[in-house]
């Protein structure tokens, strides 16, 4: 730096928090899981900078993750140390009990209910329930979050990460959605993923062969 000259100046190095975000199963979920059954992600966010608290929002302290409803299933709640917004709400307002039943593919942001601390990480639960039944041929529950890079307050949306596929929107009123939610088995860039297996699904199919005197029936199962 340049220095004013007869001026004396000091400065004070700043350190960046840097925080990692991993995402995994949890024990309590079902393997595999069936219809109608909840599937539990664990959020772990983890501060690896000493001396330092992350936060996506400076006035709030909290820090947020973007999450996708899974295809085949519906948002059912996140943990108590948590709170989570899906979809669409009034303009400018955020309630999260407006969020239970939000389909596959909305958009979902969640709080950590405050800053990732170094060396105290901080999990979260994001739990969904599957559909019943199942589509053939789910093998399945694909789940994929990212970090969020200022406060979803912000109205013009900049700084937010949005998943690619998806849309924030504060214009009118607060609109969130993807157009397909991820599926795998590639976890999306920027994203941390997991994957819950599901229950064979089966195809029923019936053919019927006729004649004179009657007709008889077959059911085959795949």
């Amino acid at each position: 730096p340049t220095y004013p000259s007869g001026v004396v100046c000091a400065g004070v190095p700043t350190v960046t928090p840097v925080i990692t975000l991993t995402k995994t199963v949890d024990a309590a979920t079902p393997n595999p899981v069936g219809p109608g059954q909840d599937v539990i992600f664990d959020l772990t966010a983890t501060n690896s900078t000493p001396g330092t608290s992350g936060y996506a929002d400076p006035n709030l302290g909290n820090y947020y993750v973007w999450e996708i409803v899974p295809q085949n299933t519906v948002f059912k709640s996140v943990s108590s140390n948590a709170q989570a917004y899906c979809g669409a709400a009034a303009a400018s307002t955020f309630d999260p009990t407006q969020s239970a039943g939000a389909p596959a593919g909305t958009l979902c942001f969640v709080s950590f209910g405050g800053p990732i601390a170094y060396g105290t990480p901080r999990t979260v639960q994001f739990t969904v329930t599957t559909v019943s039944p199942l589509p053939v041929g789910t093998t399945n529950i694909f789940n994929a979050a990212s970090q969020i890079a200022s406060s979803p307050n912000d109205p013009s949306g900049t700084g937010l990460n949005v998943p690619a596929g998806c849309t924030y929107s504060d214009a009118t009123g607060i609109v969130m959605t993807c157009a397909t939610p991820p599926t795998g088995p590639s976890c999306p860039a920027g994203s941390v993923c997991a994957s819950a297996p599901t229950v064979t699904s089966l195809a029923v199919t019936k053919t019927v062969s006729g004649g004179p005197s009657g007709y008889s029936g077959s059911f085959t199962i795949t």
